[in-house]
């Protein structure tokens, strides 16, 4: 979600989201978190049910930041 939309877009989606799924497609990983009830990441064929930012880590979304 571009920047300058995203707030907009996030009250958009919360509104609509009562009995309705929507699917996501952004590297914008911290907003994304922050408005969704379940993600689901798709990567090498597999998918990966993630809670937190370490899923992210652990599945190879983001690199290992020590």
């Amino acid at each position: 979600m571009a920047p300058l939309i995203a707030d907009e877009l996030k009250n958009h989606i919360s509104k609509f989201t009562d009995g309705k799924g929507f699917i996501i497609t952004d590297h914008y990983y911290r907003q994304i978190l922050a408005i969704s009830t379940r993600i689901v990441l798709i990567n090498n064929g597999c998918n990966y049910v993630i809670n937190n930012v370490d899923d992210l880590i652990l599945n190879g979304y983001l690199p290992f930041l020590e």
